[in-house]
């Protein structure tokens, strides 16, 4: 319901696609005749009946239409005077289209092929192609025997009642998000980020009322407190990209991209801002780890492995250093 509402309103209200290329020839005059003409049909699609207004409207056509071919006659005469012959043929067939108001051609879809030499063409085939590539990378390998161990203690973890509603303060990290959280979460919201399978956008999101941030607010502590993800946050839209540098003849060549909710991501950006508070507050986690934390980075850690390989090189003994890659 929220997003459907959300995708209501940014239809009414906000302009899709870029606006329409006026022709070549598109003059004042035209715009005055066209105008005229539109105006005549409205009143006759009001008035149907009213044959003055039948007749209005033919000549308003015809008056249009005289004007909109001296227009094009005065386009390719100032055309062919400027040119001298000095175009190629293709040049000249480009602007004939254009003055005859027709799109160029599609360009013909190129070849893609598969690992195991599969060709495709259309683009229901490479579709089918690239599904088939990333179907071993996107599912999720099963072990059944772990899962098994771990199912009933989920279980009883979401139907126990938390600990932390017996806390004396007031606010714990259990409790629902405030308004003052959403708000900070939505400024921090990337401005340049694609939208998931809903079609609501950062933007969308960063633009709502007092009222439908406050929806949006009561769908995440919905989500929050029942511990429950509705299936349209889970739902991903893979598009492929181009890698840097390579041909795109392969499906090799592309990497995947999951595009999300951006409601889910909100949430998700939530639910972060409040266990990373948590864990710093409480200590939890290690002083050497500098992924993922606040005012840490990786430079820190090169910086503490060189001043390591400096105080052993002063000592004049052995360092001994593992580094893994996950």
């Amino acid at each position: 319901m929220l997003s459907s509402a959300i995708a209501l309103a940014a239809n009414n209200t906000i302009p899709k696609g870029p606006r329409k290329t006026q022709c070549a020839w598109w003059c004042p005059e035209v715009e005055q005749a066209v105008t005229r003409r539109r105006q005549a049909q409205e009143d006759l699609q009001a008035h149907q009946d009213d044959d003055d207004k039948a007749e209005t409207f033919q000549m308003a056509s015809s008056e249009a239409q005289e004007i909109i071919e001296e227009a094009k006659a005065r386009l390719w005469q100032e055309f062919t005077t400027d040119s001298r012959g000095e175009l190629s043929s293709a040049a000249i067939w480009s602007v004939i289209r254009a003055i005859d108001g027709r799109t160029p051609s599609a360009k013909s879809s190129s070849m893609i092929s598969s690992d195991d030499g599969k060709l495709a063409s259309t683009n229901s085939t490479k579709a089918n192609l690239f599904c088939k590539e990333y179907a071993s990378v996107i599912r999720l390998p099963k072990d059944k025997a772990a899962d098994k161990a771990i199912t009933p203690k989920a279980r009883q973890a979401l139907s126990s009642p938390c600990r932390c509603t017996a806390a004396t303060e007031e606010l714990h990290q259990c409790s629902p998000f405030s308004y003052g959280e959403l708000i900070s979460a939505l400024g921090k919201l990337p401005h340049k980020s694609a939208f998931g399978p809903d079609e609501i956008s950062n933007t969308m999101l960063r633009n709502l009322s007092p009222l439908g941030q406050r929806c949006l607010l009561r769908t995440a502590n919905l989500s929050w407190l029942s511990g429950e993800v509705p299936a349209t946050w889970r739902i991903a839209e893979v598009r492929s990209i181009a890698k840097p540098g390579k041909p795109p003849n392969a499906t090799s060549f592309f990497r995947p991209i999951s595009l999300l909710s951006c409601i889910g991501k909100l949430v998700e950006r939530l639910i972060h801002e409040r266990l990373a508070h948590f864990m710093e507050s409480n200590h939890l986690l290690h002083l050497a780890q500098a992924g993922f934390r606040r005012n840490s980075s990786t430079e820190e850690q090169v910086a503490a492995v060189t001043q390591f390989i400096h105080d052993g090189f002063s000592r004049e003994g052995h360092l001994y250093a593992q580094l893994s890659s996950l």
